[in-house]
């Protein structure tokens, strides 16, 4: 696709993007302008001369007027990460931490003891309390940790270290758990028309649990499954593809393939157009043109021409013994031709003629 540069005024656009104080790739994607054209055109020698471009050199650029100060002491209260930090106010990452780290005096790092990666630390959580509320949350461990911003691997850990105060659940018991009328609840459902996910969501049910009672096999016999729209889809394509393919076998039954396949050929156009021409099934039409080819090979034989000598006329034929046995012409090893011993010269030339041509 060719983008259209003639009617651009790149004097306009180049004098823009320096008073924009974006980098080429920002201004570009803004203004939904090629890269390399606009960079061509930026950095031509008359553009150069009417903007010169600003040399970078540590901190000079469009971004040297930044007050890193403030932006540390912001990231600083918000208690991100530097990634999040950087994203939320669109900065450079690797610029904002040599800045922060810069700073470090007046803002001390959280453990100046870790080089690299800072640990979180979770001493000030009370993992009793947020293992009792996990417990009465009736939520699974990873639904409770992303619920309360809480570190997966480290809660599952504190968890089991207090498993003799708070005992594990018994999977099977919460399973089975008796309390509840699962056969009016899945009723319920399926007279509601809901899916599962929505019905659980409004009933405020475990979904695990609801799908265990309504997948037992007393369930299903007594509510059976629908179908979903993708299963009878696929049901009925494959019926039809299976109609279609049983129709195609009958189709074109009296059709005269020798003669459609002679002006197939004198023709000299594709398969698809002759078919579509006239009316004919393709895969039906290739089959008849390859069981035709096949046989032309199969009748190819090996023989040597044999060429006809005209007698002279003074020699005396009658003078000559008629041969008995008639003449055998092999066309392979197994197929011969006999030729009676007193076949005329012109019904042997006919003969010899239709042999060359097949």
């Amino acid at each position: 696709m060719s983008t259209d540069i003639v009617k651009i005024d790149w004097h306009a656009k180049v004098s823009e993007f320096v008073d924009s104080g974006l980098s080429v790739g920002q201004y570009c994607k803004r203004e939904k302008l090629n890269l390399k054209t606009f960079h061509y055109h930026r950095y031509s020698e008359q553009m150069k001369q009417k903007y010169p471009v600003k040399k970078m050199r540590g901190n000079a650029g469009p971004k040297q007027q930044i007050d890193w100060d403030s932006l540390t002491a912001k990231f600083v209260d918000s208690g991100l990460s530097y990634n999040a930090f950087c994203r939320e106010e669109d900065l450079n990452y690797k610029r904002f931490k040599t800045a922060r780290y810069k700073l470090k005096d007046k803002y001390p790092l959280k453990n100046p003891n870790i080089k690299g990666r800072q640990k979180t630390s979770y001493a000030h959580i009370d993992w009793d309390a947020e293992v009792a509320r996990y417990i009465d949350s009736d939520l699974s461990i990873i639904a409770f940790c992303k619920r309360n911003q809480v570190q997966y691997k480290k809660f599952k850990e504190e968890r089991y270290k207090l498993k003799d105060k708070y005992p594990l659940k018994d999977r099977k018991k919460t399973l089975d758990n008796t309390e509840i009328d699962w056969h009016q609840k899945v009723g319920e459902m399926v007279e509601s028309g809901l899916s599962i996910g929505h019905y659980c969501k409004e009933q405020g049910f475990h979904l695990k649990k609801f799908g265990y009672h309504r997948y037992s096999d007393a369930m299903k016999k007594k509510y059976p499954l629908k179908k979903s729209k993708s299963q009878s889809k696929a049901v009925a394509k494959s019926a039809k593809a299976k109609t279609k393919a049983k129709q195609e076998k009958f189709i074109d039954v009296d059709v005269d393939w020798d003669h459609h396949m002679t002006r197939f050929e004198r023709t000299g156009i594709s398969e698809a157009e002759y078919c579509t021409m006239h009316g004919l099934n393709q895969r039906n039409f290739q089959y008849q043109l390859d069981l035709k080819q096949h046989f032309a090979d199969n009748k190819q034989s090996k023989f040597i021409e044999a060429e006809l000598v005209e007698t002279p006329e003074q020699t005396d034929l009658t003078s000559m013994q008629p041969i008995e046995k008639p003449l055998k012409l092999y066309i392979s090893s197994d197929n011969y031709i006999e030729i009676p011993s007193d076949i005329s010269k012109t019904r042997l030339q006919d003969l010899l003629n239709v042999l060359r041509s097949v």
